[in-house]
């Protein structure tokens, strides 16, 4: 794969890249690694940079909601990284072993990884990797992506067996980390319905945590992204 860089007035700096197992001409809009456009190893670049121009005004607008949603991204430094490295070192082990031992899982190693795509993964053989940036996020996201991981000791899928065994865990240990808020929340929500009588139904404020609303706001953003406008209340 090689690639070489196109200058636009107005989008600026594009990557255009040649890769053998494309097929199609692309064009990828990253908020940290900016506009890439991908060409199958046959085809000349002078094709992709036309294709762009074509979708200039799409490439524009997507600029400007990525801007407007998460401000302006900047790679993390190879001396940051390194001190994430040291934090996710000291943090996440005694973490996962802590969400491991309340809920009765077992693994066989855990190894912490600078990745770009994903946040955690566990294999066949029940080695969990957890990616070192989840030292940039909210420490309920981290928790979360624990509990997605552990789950996946027991199901090696994204089956309903995996998201009901998820949403059960989630429903628990959020309960017992953000109960106070969950309280204030539903005491909030039923002043401003003013005729409700009596106390609250806590368990209602678990919808806040189920895995899909986790997976709207979080999943969907990559660890390279490190700007986050993530909130559950």
């Amino acid at each position: 794969m090689d690639e070489k860089i196109y200058r636009d007035d107005d989008i600026g700096d594009i990557v255009l890249r040649r890769n053998a197992r494309s097929r199609r001409v692309s064009v990828r809009v990253h908020p940290v690694r900016g506009v890439t456009v991908t060409v199958p190893y046959l085809v000349p670049y002078s094709a992709g940079i036309r294709f762009l121009l074509s979708k200039k005004k799409w490439v524009l607008s997507v600029m400007a909601r990525q801007k407007a949603a998460f401000g302006t991204a900047a790679p993390v430094s190879p001396e940051q990284t390194e001190t994430l490295r040291c934090e996710a070192r000291e943090y996440l082990p005694r973490r996962l072993a802590a969400l491991a031992s309340r809920y009765g899982f077992e693994y066989n190693r855990l190894a912490i990884k600078d990745n770009r795509s994903n946040w955690g993964s566990c294999s066949s053989k029940n080695n969990i990797n957890l990616n070192l940036r989840l030292m940039l996020v909210p420490e309920h996201l981290r928790d979360y992506v624990m509990l997605h991981e552990l789950c996946h000791l027991r199901y090696h899928d994204h089956g309903p067996a995996f998201h009901a065994l998820l949403e059960r865990l989630c429903a628990d240990w959020f309960a017992v980390r953000y109960l106070p808020y969950i309280r204030v929340r539903q005491s909030i929500l039923s002043r401003q319905q003013g005729s409700r009588k009596g106390t609250p139904d806590i368990s209602s404020g678990m919808t806040f945590f189920v895995p899909g609303s986790f997976l709207m706001l979080f999943a969907s953003i990559r660890p390279s992204v490190l700007v986050f406008y993530i909130f559950i209340f």
